[in-house]
């Protein structure tokens, strides 16, 4: 066996993941809402088309704030860093926890090169 490391698989940026995470919300959305339409066709009523839409909008919102906040966790990450920063600049580091994310790998590299000056 060899002893040389593995390549790191790297994760996309951020803005794909969430453009990803968004457009797998409208594409479930849009098979559900079309299953849905086709079975209650011949019985629908501005009743029901206005409460599964709105049923439909909650249902979105609620998997885009779960989504979203999963993709957006490395920036919460790295704001709480931050914030110990302004507590105690002098010894504060930000961790490099981000190394699957170039850009908030970069970030974080440029924060604390500022923090050793």
């Amino acid at each position: 066996m060899s002893d040389s490391p593995r390549p790191r698989i790297t994760r996309p940026p951020l803005l794909v993941r969430i453009l990803a995470a968004n457009a797998l919300v409208v594409l479930l959305g849009a098979v559900v809402g079309t299953i849905l339409t086709r079975q209650l066709a011949e019985r629908s009523t501005l009743g029901l088309m206005l409460g599964f839409a709105a049923l439909g909008v909650a249902v979105s919102l609620l998997l885009n704030y779960v989504v979203l906040r999963r993709a957006l966790r490395p920036l919460s990450d790295l704001t709480r860093a931050v914030d110990r920063i302004e507590v105690d600049p002098v010894d504060a580091r930000v961790p490099m926890v981000f190394r699957d994310d170039s850009d908030l790998a970069r970030l974080t590299t440029a924060l604390n090169t500022m923090l050793d000056r």
